[in-house]
């Protein structure tokens, strides 16, 4: 550890005792040549341990302990005390403690000079009582002339609150509040109180105090402790009997304008407003600073004048801010002028009409002072007087440029709420929009529409003019959509751009170069405007008069596709709103790409479609020749009398062409049911006589299988369906009975249920399907055993499924492994949409119906891998719930956003507490209030709902939540609901 023989700071020479000691052993380190006037050897200052606190301060020594309690804790001490000579006299001295750090020592550094005489110092008035309190509202120090006023002493104060103490209690509540509000706000404060003090005779009268509470603040910026100086105001209700002396008169105004800037910092610290700041300023018209007062403030360069406070009121206190507060605004010195009258009113007349009422109003005094802030003048405010005793010298000035700054201060806060309200206001209508944007621009996935949505959204929040270009690989840009804030110009816009050529030079090549947004001034580029003289484009320009135009590229897999142009007549376009046109670009891009590549799907799907029905029409011709052909060998083979020889081969290959015949009628069923093409042919038929007929055609395969057909038929069982349609459901089951199922017996039961209703059941002895396949095996090309060891396509079960949906009914399955399977068709005897084609939305409830709606609609929105990657291209989670708010399935987003697999978010509801919602004021969200319950119960859609959820791993998103319900036509109660939803996390940080 180093230690420094002498004192090297700024006083060094000041002719003051100067030391450092540890901060926690009070052991002296250090003193300066001045110590020598004690007589105490400098050996005797850094060889005693205990010679600071036992020694020199032994007549104070309590006191002296608690000043280095307080110093050590970042107060700085300041307070007469008693010090011990080498003698054994005693002498009064002013110590001041301050705390240091040298190296890895904390130090206390001390100075002991003489005190003040008179009970003043340069800088003012000397303090009353001066304290300290810690953050628990306990002294960690105070002065001996506590002792005075309260009679006790001062060892009793330390350690303690004033309640403790047994102050009076509306005392100590004023104290605690002004004290707490101290170390919240970490500034400064000043206010009044009343304590009863002891004249000379004996008697106690209230007297009033002033006190000003400053932070003490440590080395990390936190407030550590509050410093308390205390002044004598003055008698609080009568003089004394007995007053002493009135204090001096530069002691009384110094007290005066301390109270008047106390009150000022107390009002202007409560204002929220700039009219409350005005209405504390008018405090200072006749408290010293003169009856007369003008606020004149700069905006955009102007001085204008703002308030005028006058006592009493004139009739026109004028509007035009004076001579000499245009000088002040201009040079930003003050300015003060001292009588006659009329020169003081030639001075403040604006002109020569206000000369006369400004002569007749006497003023004596005038002065000028700007409102600083930094080197920034926001204004100024100019003082007169017109009482003899109230005239404006120096310390009026200085106290003038005082309350200056406190209304600077008070502006300038006010400012900045106004701005962060404007903010926050801003980013809350940008969230807003871009929410509006992302829903409707989601609503449709047709390009065209994509694009008309788009320049729609613009006119009127962002532009005048929108126009959407195209950007294509060769070729000028075309236009794809355009609107205007007066529709009867958009055909006129679309004749102009008809004509427009974008030269070489122009800024438009700039920006799909770039990829970076332009804004283009009227005035500042005129060549975009004149690019070209077509007297169309002319017209066209005079009748927009637009002021600026923003070019706003659109990019997409690494290249600006799209070019959206927006023009405005009303305004300027500025940095902010270039850098929110390219987040809204950002959202148009993911809406132009979830257009594009749903339009390239539909092309690929219906390419699909079309390659499926030509390659089965295609294959159909030879499979019809080959089956004449081997009916034709087999007439032959019976007339030469080889039937018996051939009949095996001729069987075998009838069997393999009819299943050949099978899967490309599967094939084109697949694509009449993705593309809606295919229509119900519906008849009067009986269910029981249909399902005789398929086990009749089916028999030799069931006898190939070894299954034994047990038929359990209730007869008549009529209804209006489509006979081919049904034929190829109960095939199918059959089928797959004979097949997994092989040499077990199969039962087959056809009957009535209530409701005009049929049931159909399929059930065999097979290897069963485990709970885990139930689910999937009515997907397309879905298997719950291996194709090696089962042939087929999958497609089987997906067909009956749609087909029975299409007839009004549904399909289920019951099934353990090793326990084999039961199919169960349920049908409404007659199928009301049958002549539309439409019959799925005519179908009644039955228990799961929801759920295998919601799976038909998921196995058509990913049966595909294109639509799988355009599900998965959505930055928006989906999520559909059934009617009792059990989410039935959701897609890839919804799964990165929640923070949950698909196998945790089935069957978990909105209500479900863990998911710990809340608003956005940090309130408990009700799972009632959820936008999906508010659909399913009302069965109106729920937009723009903002929440925050908690996810699994203990992080907040915040999510804004879109929900719409599905309902059946001629039903009120929604079955199932859809919500959308997107992470607003990032947005709400910004703001």
């Amino acid at each position: 550890m180093q230690i420094r023989n002498a004192w090297h700071g700024p006083l060094a020479g000041d002719g003051c005792i100067q030391w450092e000691a540890d901060g926690r052993t009070l052991r002296c380190l250090s003193v300066n040549e001045q110590a020598r006037s004690l007589g105490f050897p400098r050996e005797r200052w850094l060889d005693d341990e205990r010679f600071l606190s036992c020694t020199l301060f032994a007549p104070d020594r309590e006191l002296f302990l608690a000043g280095c309690r307080a110093a050590a804790r970042g107060a700085r001490i300041q307070e007469r005390c008693r010090a011990r000579s080498a003698d054994g006299r005693t002498r009064w001295t002013e110590l001041v403690l301050e705390h240091e750090c040298i190296g890895r020592t904390r130090c206390l550094r001390g100075r002991m000079m003489k005190p003040p005489q008179g009970g003043s110092v340069a800088q003012g008035v000397f303090p009353f009582i001066v304290a300290h309190f810690d953050r628990e509202l306990r002294h960690l120090y105070v002065n001996r002339r506590i002792e005075e006023v309260t009679g006790l002493p001062v060892s009793s104060f330390i350690g303690r609150t004033n309640e403790e103490l047994g102050m009076p209690p509306r005392l100590v509540r004023h104290w605690h509040e002004e004290l707490r509000r101290v170390f919240q706000r970490e500034e400064g404060r000043w206010f009044e109180f009343e304590f009863p003090l002891r004249d000379e005779c004996g008697s106690k009268e209230p007297a009033l105090f002033l006190a000003h509470l400053e932070p003490v603040f440590g080395s990390r910026g936190h407030v550590l402790s509050v410093r308390c100086e205390t002044y004598r105001h003055r008698a609080s209700r009568r003089p004394r009997p007995f007053a002493r002396a009135s204090p001096p008169p530069a002691v009384h105004q110094r007290l005066t304008g301390c109270a008047l800037l106390a009150r000022l910092h107390g009002s202007l610290g409560s204002a929220t407003s700039g009219e409350d700041v005005l209405r504390a300023l008018r405090q200072c018209v006749g408290s010293g600073l003169g009856d007369w007062c003008d606020v004149d403030l700069l905006e955009n360069g102007v001085l204008r004048r703002t308030a005028t406070f006058r006592v009493p009121d004139l009739e026109h206190p004028g509007e035009s801010p004076t001579p000499m507060a245009r000088r002040v605004a201009l040079t930003g010195v003050p300015e003060r002028l001292s009588g006659p009258s009329e020169q003081v009113a030639a001075t403040l007349a604006p002109d020569e009409t206000r000369l006369p009422e400004l002569r007749h109003a006497g003023l004596l005094d005038c002065m000028a002072v700007p409102v600083r802030l930094g080197g920034r003048i926001l204004g100024v405010l100019t003082f007169a007087t017109r009482e003899p005793t109230v005239r404006f010298d120096p310390d009026t000035q200085a106290l003038a440029e005082s309350v200056a700054g406190f209304v600077a201060w008070a502006l300038e806060a006010d400012r900045l709420r106004h701005e962060e309200h404007a903010s926050r206001t801003r980013a809350m209508e940008a969230q807003r929009f871009l929410a509006d944007s992302s829903a409707a621009l989601a609503s449709s996935l047709e390009p065209e529409q994509t694009f008309q949505v788009l320049v729609r959204l613009c006119v009127p929040g962002l532009a005048s003019m929108a126009v959407l270009l195209g950007s294509p690989e060769e070729g000028p840009p075309g236009v794809l959509s355009m609107a205007h804030a007066e529709p009867e110009l958009e055909p006129l816009i679309a004749r102009a751009f008809q004509h427009f050529h974008a030269s070489p030079a122009h800024p438009l090549h700039d920006v799909l170069r770039t990829g970076l947004p332009r804004i283009i001034l009227a005035t500042d580029e005129p060549g975009f405007w004149t690019g070209h003289e077509d007297p169309e484009w002319c017209h066209v320009r005079q009748r927009l008069a637009l002021r600026s135009v923003m070019l706003v590229p659109i990019s997409s897999r690494q290249r600006v596709t799209h070019v959206l142009v927006l023009g405005s007549s009303e305004w300027v376009y500025t940095q902010d709103d270039r850098t929110f046109a390219r987040e809204f670009a950002t959202h148009a891009a993911t809406a132009l790409d979830n257009a594009r590549l749903y339009h390239e799907a539909r092309e690929a799907v219906a390419l699909r479609d079309e390659f499926l029905g030509i390659a089965g029409h295609e294959l159909r011709t030879p499979l019809t020749a080959l089956k004449l052909g081997l009916q034709n060998l087999s007439r032959q083979a019976e007339s030469l009398g080889e039937r018996e020889r051939m009949a095996k081969w001729l069987t075998n290959c009838q069997r393999q062409g009819e299943r050949l015949g099978r899967l490309v009628n599967d094939l084109l069923d697949v694509g009449r049911l993705s593309s809606g093409s295919l229509a119900l042919v519906c008849q009067e038929m009986d269910l029981q006589a249909l399902v005789e007929e398929v086990v009749g055609r089916l028999r030799p395969e069931l006898a190939r299988a070894g299954c034994r057909v047990v038929l359990a038929l209730e007869s008549p069982l009529t209804g209006y369906w489509d006979r081919s349609r049904l034929d190829q459901v109960l095939t199918n089951l059959l089928s797959n009975a004979a097949k997994y199922g092989k040499g077990r017996p199969i039962e087959i039961r056809a009957s009535a249920l209530p409701g005009d209703r049929v049931c159909v059941s399929v059930r065999d002895e097979g290897i069963g399907i485990t709970p885990e396949d139930q689910a999937r095996i009515f997907g397309r090309f879905e298997r719950a055993v291996s194709e090696r060891h089962y042939g087929g396509l999958g497609l089987g079960l997906w067909i009956s499924q749609r087909f029975v949906l299409q007839l009004g009914g549904h399909i289920s399955v019951r099934s353990e492994p090793g326990k084999g399977a039961t199919f169960t068709v349920e049908l409404p005897r007659r199928v009301m949409a049958a002549e539309r084609g439409d019959c799925r939305g005519q179908s009644s409830s039955w228990p799961g119906q929801q759920k295998a709606e919601a799976a038909e609609a998921l196995a058509l929105m990913e049966g595909e891998s294109i639509f799988r990657t355009i599900l998965t291209a959505l930055w928006e989670g989906i999520v559909v719930q059934d009617s009792e708010g059990g989410i039935v399935t959701a897609n890839a987003s919804a799964e990165l956003i929640l923070g949950l697999p698909m196998d945790q978010l089935t069957g978990r509801t909105s209500m479900d507490p863990r998911w710990r919602a809340m608003h956005e004021d940090g309130s408990d969200f009700p799972g009632e209030q959820h936008p999906a319950m508010v659909a399913l119960r009302t069965g109106r859609p729920v937009r723009n709902v903002i929440m925050g959820i908690h996810r699994p791993d203990g992080s907040r998103v915040w999510l804004l939540v879109n929900a719409q319900p599905l309902q059946r036509h001629g039903e009120a109660a929604p079955y199932m609901v859809v919500s959308s939803f997107f992470d607003l996390t990032g947005q709400k940080k910004l703001a």
